[in-house]
């Protein structure tokens, strides 16, 4: 008998510094990952591959909003201190409303 051991898949994270536009259709998101509980959200490119998108807070509300097999495009917009000095993530996100998915379910209900 051989044994092989089972990894889970991991896809690859977005890199929102580097590359400040995600497009694609959001396909699923999984709740409670890793040490902060977040939300992970998977989208897939034109080309078929998927990239993982971690939660905050203003893509946790917008993303609550949005149904899943939404064309959607993220764009990072930089960095936004507040004044108290604190600093966050700010980021829009665009649904395509000429590719809505025939299940106008938000994702939240999932």
């Amino acid at each position: 008998m051989v044994y092989r051991k089972k990894e889970p898949k991991r896809d690859p994270v977005w890199d929102y510094k580097n590359n400040p536009e995600l497009e694609g259709i959001y396909e699923s998101f999984v709740e409670d990952v890793g040490p902060h509980h977040s939300m992970l959200y998977k989208i897939k490119q034109l080309d078929g591959s998927v990239i993982a998108v971690w939660g905050c807070k203003i893509l946790d509300e917008r993303f609550s909003e949005t149904a899943i097999g939404s064309q959607v495009k993220i764009l990072y917009l930089g960095d936004i201190t507040q004044s108290d000095g604190s600093k966050y993530h700010n980021f829009e996100l665009w649904v395509d409303e000429d590719e809505q998915p025939e299940s106008e379910q938000p994702s939240g209900t999932a």
